[in-house]
């Protein structure tokens, strides 16, 4: 039987707490996300919702990298337990720069296990980041330091491992290791990494959600510090016991988790990377929300990524993963059995990808319904404005988008939603010409206006570096 991340998180439980506790503490959870959720209100439809771009407003440089995460189905993504020509293929469709490798001593750290499955991922063009799962029971910090080491003179031995991630330790405040131990462990096996490889980055702490109790200290007291990650999902809640737009509703969030991440790293003078290390839709695994699959999926995630690429106080995150790459049974954005099969998430993150790079400038954006319809408004060094608007709901909305101060000619649409998706991705279709251009967004949709702008969309200043 296949382990995942869920069946630890249940076994840790299970096994740290007696029953009664166990059961009493997912009662009261499960008690508190269902009254936060019927306290919000279902929107509505409130009529046509109107855009505005203002290109001679900027707000911050995109600094993201594109990534996703690989566990549950390791063995596929190593090619162990079938052909992988095609996973592969898939990284590189979605300008993959990151993958996060879960490695676990006991379970796929062996060379002829967690060989292939590195492989696989340099193979892609992607970088491997090495997240170490946790501290084996009885191990000391001297003992797990030395097992780290090893394991990157193996593959230092193999490949240039410059540029390099590895991660301390995975969701350690809920894995059974409290805040004084964990500091203790980073700050034995950081610096010696460091020592060793001094261009391998190294980071943590990685919560399950943003946690200054956590972050705080970790930034404080810990040395050497090369990124910062947390991870967030919208709920952990049972499918049928939240509606979609609680989850939609909580998007923001991602960009709350950006501002608190930058905040603190200025606090305590961190020069560092910061990385969205997980997400996705609904955390909750018995059953899994089928929604994380869905059409939703895709207006979700993009909405997550507008978030993560310009936050509410304009800030910007280096990395994203989605939570996961492979898998056809839970996240994944394809099928682990046949991974021509993608799901509406990858297109969403492969539209991103394509068309929003290092380098672009973020755009002030206004809408007139921002709970029902967002947007991310980009120029890009070359004079180009693109501007990817978001549907959150499930109904056809009227859209009229203005961009002020331009006089575009020949612009297109990329457009995803269910029927484009039903038909094989994206569609491209003509938009038109002048500075207003109207669509129709089909329910939880995705659609990138890509246009040749003139100068003016990058305010007459010089454009940023990649």
């Amino acid at each position: 039987m296949r382990r995942s991340d869920t069946d630890t998180r249940r076994s840790f439980v299970l096994e740290t707490f007696p029953r009664q506790t166990v059961v009493l503490l997912l009662v009261a959870a499960l008690a508190l996300s269902v009254g936060a959720c019927s306290r919000s209100r279902a929107p509505s439809y409130e009529g046509p919702v109107t855009m505005s771009v203002d290109i001679s407003q900027t707000r911050n440089t995109v600094r993201i990298r594109w990534g996703t995460n690989e566990k549950d189905y390791w063995d596929f993504v190593a090619g162990i337990a079938g052909e992988n020509a095609q996973i592969i293929s898939n990284y590189r469709a979605l300008g993959n720069e990151v993958v996060r490798l879960w490695v676990e001593h006991g379970w796929n750290a062996e060379p002829e296990q967690l060989d292939p499955f590195v492989k696989a991922i340099v193979d892609a063009g992607s970088t491997p980041k090495l997240c170490i799962v946790k501290r084996p029971d009885g191990w000391s910090n001297e003992h797990l330091a030395e097992w780290v080491l090893t394991l990157l003179g193996r593959y230092n031995s193999l490949y240039d491992i410059d540029g390099w991630y590895v991660q301390l330790i995975n969701e350690p405040n809920l894995f059974g290791m409290e805040l004084e131990p964990y500091i203790e462990l980073y700050n034995h096996v950081a610096p010696l990494v460091k020592e060793a490889y001094p261009d391998v980055l190294v980071g943590g702490p990685s919560p399950e959600r943003y946690r200054e109790n956590w972050i705080d200290p970790f930034l404080k007291r810990c040395e050497p510090i090369d990124f910062l990650e947390w991870h967030r999902y919208a709920l952990w809640i049972a499918p049928d016991r939240a509606s979609d737009y609680h989850f939609m509703d909580r998007t923001v969030r991602y960009g709350n988790d950006v501002d608190k991440a930058a905040t603190a790293c200025a606090t305590y003078g961190r020069d560092i990377e910061l990385h969205m290390g997980e997400y996705n839709l609904n955390s909750y695994w018995d059953p899994v929300d089928p929604r994380c699959q869905s059409i939703m999926s895709a207006a979700y995630t993009a909405s997550v990524l507008r978030q993560l690429i310009d936050s509410p106080e304009g800030n910007t995150v280096d990395m994203e993963m989605h939570w996961e790459g492979t898998g056809g049974e839970a996240w994944g954005l394809w099928d682990h059995i046949d991974p021509t099969t993608l799901y509406p998430a990858f297109h969403a993150k492969r539209l991103f990808a394509e068309f929003c790079h290092r380098g672009d400038t973020t755009l002030t954006t206004a809408s007139s319904q921002p709970g029902n319809v967002e947007a991310l408004a980009l120029a890009t060094p070359d004079g180009r404005c693109r501007v990817f608007l978001i549907c959150k709901r499930d109904w056809e909305q009227e859209v009229t988008l203005d961009i002020s101060g331009a006089e575009i000619a020949d612009a297109v649409w990329h457009v995803l939603d269910s029927t484009t998706y039903e038909a094989g991705g994206v569609e491209t279709r003509p938009a038109g010409s002048g500075s207003a251009f109207e669509l129709t967004l089909h329910g939880y949709s995705v659609a990138l206006l890509d246009c040749a702008s003139p100068a003016p969309a990058m305010g007459g200043r010089t454009p940023p570096g990649p």
